[in-house]
């Protein structure tokens, strides 16, 4: 059974979707490249899935994770995220992430900073974070992803309509400018706002 799905939370969302369907007798098999088509599989098994944000990882890192992985029996997915990030022909530079992950590389950490995780044990046994200060460092680094975009789009704003406006626009391509550069800033500000609430609730 395939499904084509797109989230507008990439996390959330994207683990209660996943989890709904494995209730109904389903497991996950495989997702497309673009991570929009996913392939499910008639099982009678129960299965659980945790959508986990890595993005901030060095590629170094991100393997080392998925052998733990591995080695714990959990089965997973890489899927893409490309938010807020420069690119040069195969290497990405990501200021919101920490020491050598903030260069991704193809092959490497580019289309992989998110994991979908599948775990035969329920929820009630599978935990991502072994502490809360793990829980909550996670947490800031995601929600830093965010904040970083937002000053993107801030400085893009500045850029096009401030006193250096290009002479080049016309008005059609600065409407469609401004709603574009609109909707990325709600996105950005909503998840920022998500996930500060997660963080003092957590604290």
């Amino acid at each position: 059974m395939k499904k084509f799905k797109l989230f507008l939370d990439p996390f959330d969302s994207r683990e209660k979707w996943l989890n709904k369907i494995a209730q109904s007798g389903f497991r996950l098999r495989s997702v497309d490249l673009l991570s929009t088509i996913y392939d499910f599989q008639k099982t009678d098994e129960n299965y659980y899935y945790k959508v986990q944000y890595i993005g901030y990882m060095s590629n170094k890192e991100r393997l080392n994770y998925q052998q733990f992985l591995d080695e714990m029996g959990y089965r997973y997915f890489n899927l893409q995220l490309n938010l807020g990030q420069f690119s040069f022909g195969r290497v990405k530079i990501r200021p919101y992430a920490k020491g050598t992950g903030m260069i991704a590389t193809s092959p490497g950490m580019i289309n992989k900073e998110i994991l979908i995780i599948e775990s035969k044990k329920g929820e009630t046994d599978f935990e991502l974070f072994t502490s809360r200060e793990s829980e909550l460092e996670n947490l800031r680094l995601k929600r830093r992803s965010f904040i970083y975009i937002l000053a993107l789009v801030i400085g893009a704003a500045f850029w096009i309509f401030g006193p250096f406006k290009p002479e080049i626009l016309t008005n059609i391509k600065q409407i469609m400018w401004i709603v574009v550069l609109s909707l990325l800033g709600i996105y950005s500000i909503y998840f920022i706002y998500i996930l500060s609430k997660k963080i003092s609730n957590l604290k």
